[in-house]
């Protein structure tokens, strides 16, 4: 059963996910805005490598003015939303920071470095039992902080 804590928590995983997908988006328009040349090329974008797809520089000249377009346009909005995203990422990261370390340090690991119980448990070298209880306490503690900053808005 998810908890509103976790999913709260899970939205960084979610997050990461569309600010990966916006990055290459934007790399893809910028190719084909440069009428580069990227058929099976693979570009790392932010240590993720992504197939891109070929680009025929000897198209028309209509075709690579539109692109150049909806690069700029793309670019803009990607841009816009990307910062709504790394706002919230940073929101969620801020409440983190309010539990206590050893419980912050298991959140850290489970939701912005997206490990799983059992890398956490090798990289503090727990069992994975003691990592699993830590995260539920973490878990009420961002429970806890998330009911009062509700109570604070409703007042």
């Amino acid at each position: 059963m998810c908890t509103k804590a976790q999913e709260y928590l899970r939205q960084l995983i979610e997050i990461d996910g569309d600010i990966q997908n916006m990055l290459a988006e934007a790399q893809r328009w910028r190719m084909i805005a440069q009428g580069s040349t990227a058929g099976n090329q693979m570009v790392k974008i932010n240590g993720i490598e992504h197939a891109m797809d070929r680009v025929q520089t000897s198209g028309s000249q209509q075709r690579m003015a539109d692109a150049v377009c909806e690069y700029i346009d793309i670019e803009s909005d990607i841009k816009e939303e990307l910062l709504k995203l790394q706002n919230k990422r940073r929101e969620i990261i801020e409440v983190i920071k309010l539990v206590p370390y050893q419980k912050r340090n298991v959140l850290h690991k489970r939701y912005v470095q997206n490990k799983s119980f059992d890398e956490i448990s090798l990289l503090c070298d727990k069992s994975r039992s003691w990592v699993t209880t830590i995260h539920g306490r973490a878990l009420q503690d961002v429970q806890t902080i998330l009911n009062e900053r509700e109570r604070n808005e409703q007042c």
